[in-house]
């Protein structure tokens, strides 16, 4: 019975595929101007319901892999990102550099 489970788990792993969210072969460059940390999510839709969570701490700038249709959210809104491009998160707003 044993052998029988941990074969069906193991199929049960080849079989599921991981998907990323909002992550491809283009990135974008975001840096935090605010004075404190920000919370961003990097999803694939305007609707921010899921994606790839990180804070960026102030005056700090970090890269993320995105897909060619990726948003930033923050404070849960979210803006289309044009990807190879950077970003600057300042006053609560992200704008294009």
């Amino acid at each position: 019975m044993i052998k029988k489970l941990v074969l069906l788990s193991g199929l049960l792993l080849v079989a599921c595929e991981v998907e990323e969210i909002a992550t491809g072969d283009n990135s974008i460059t975001v840096r935090n101007e605010d004075s404190g940390p920000v919370e961003v999510l990097i999803a694939d839709s305007g609707t921010c319901f899921a994606g790839t969570r990180s804070t960026i701490q102030p005056k700090t700038t970090r890269m993320f892999d995105v897909a060619d249709d990726a948003y930033i959210c923050i404070n849960g809104g979210g803006t289309k990102v044009t990807p190879n491009t950077d970003y600057v998160i300042e006053g609560g707003a992200v704008t294009m550099e």
